[in-house]
């Protein structure tokens, strides 16, 4: 479905909201990748029509939204910027028997990504034949002193964090790979909600590899990169977040950006024990690979995360400890109380507004402040 609501890709916080930005609007729509396989192979033709379809409705959505601010409404017309993403690449991946840090899996990256970026500027070029061009196009790079290609729409490409519909629909979110084969996701309240990955079960069931003994050491490690009794082939094809290196995390990345017109939704997984040199290293890489974006997150940094593996759980006491040896250096106790305090009152510190959660994270719709960027 799309999610029109305000903001801007191109600058995420840590849990990959959007920024608010000059009145500028996100018109969001995602394809479910895990869906287009057929026969061992990507079904083409289908993600094809599935992409100029979507095209059409994120257009139309413009038509028909209203926001209450004249300005805001004016932007989304002007520009008629589109945000067609995807999600469940992790899945198919999966389904083809892909590593998703090897070079078929970023060659996949560009394929896909490719074909639905063309698919969808071929459309908005049909779009426009018929409806004309977005109000901006003189003033564009695609106007008369640039590309001079008539199109319907300034950007149509984006990656969204799909947090929360990958859930409902069970798939991998965004371009990321899983966090985990089994894991446990924290929702408000504090509730844990478990899940385990549909086709390394479905796999280990054909092979007869599935046991209660096996499934009990992929929920407590989240992985199968430690387990004996799983063979070589599976352990490449299975990997998770946390498997796969800072750096393929970005060359990852940089593979979709090249047939990505706005940003990428992306997180850098580093382990607890990355260093600031090797944070720093991480984000020259983005920038030398062309990355619009670079979002890092280093394992066990906060106290409290939205994913978790069903490890043996930290006191508060213990989880300081764990990162001022980590960091060489005391952590932040004020910062850990101001977001004690947040949680509580539900009252912004910077606006004094009410803050809600969004995507796994307390966030204030106001001014835009994050908790999870504390």
């Amino acid at each position: 479905n799309p999610v029109p609501h305000l903001g801007r890709l191109e600058a995420t916080n840590p849990c990959g909201e959007q920024w608010l930005h000059d009145g500028d609007v996100c018109n969001l729509g995602s394809i479910n990748l895990s869906k287009f396989i057929r026969n061992g192979k990507l079904d083409e033709e289908r993600l094809k029509y599935v992409t100029r379809m979507s095209t059409r409705m994120l257009d139309n959505v413009i038509d028909i939204s209203d926001f209450p601010v004249e300005k805001v409404n004016q932007r989304f017309r002007d520009n008629r910027r589109v945000g067609l993403g995807l999600m469940g690449f992790a899945d198919l991946l999966y389904q083809l028997r892909i590593g998703y840090d090897t070079q078929e899996g970023l060659d996949m990256a560009r394929y896909t990504m490719k074909l639905i970026n063309e698919t969808s500027i071929d459309e908005s070029i049909k779009l426009a034949e018929k409806k004309g061009v977005f109000p901006n196009w003189e003033k564009s790079i695609f106007g008369p002193g640039g590309a001079n290609i008539r199109r319907r729409n300034a950007a149509l490409t984006t990656v969204a964090p799909t947090g929360s519909i990958s859930m409902i629909l069970d798939c991998s979110s965004g371009v990321e790979p899983f966090f985990a084969l089994a894991y446990y996701k924290e929702v408000m309240g504090g509730q844990k909600l478990p899940y385990v990955n549909q086709f390394l079960e479905r796999e280990l069931k054909d092979r007869g590899l599935f046991s209660e003994e096996i499934m009990d050491k992929i929920i407590k490690s989240g992985s199968i990169q430690g387990i004996p009794e799983i063979p070589e082939d599976m352990k490449k094809v299975y990997v998770t977040a946390m498997d796969i290196g800072a750096a393929d995390h970005t060359l990852m990345q940089a593979a979709f950006q090249e047939h990505v017109e706005n940003s990428i939704s992306k997180t850098i997984n580093f382990p607890n024990s990355a260093t600031m040199e090797d944070v720093e290293n991480g984000y020259i890489l983005a920038w030398e690979k062309g990355c619009k974006g670079c979002t890092v997150y280093r394992d066990g940094s906060r106290q409290e995360q939205v994913l978790n593996l069903h490890k043996e759980e930290k006191t508060p006491e213990q989880a300081l400890t764990h990162a001022e040896e980590a960091n060489g250096r005391p952590h932040r106790s004020l910062e850990v109380d101001a977001t004690d305090e947040l949680k509580k009152n539900k009252i912004c510190p910077e606006c004094k507004s009410t803050v809600k959660m969004a995507e796994g994270c307390i966030l204030c719709i106001t001014c835009g402040f994050s908790a999870c960027a504390v």
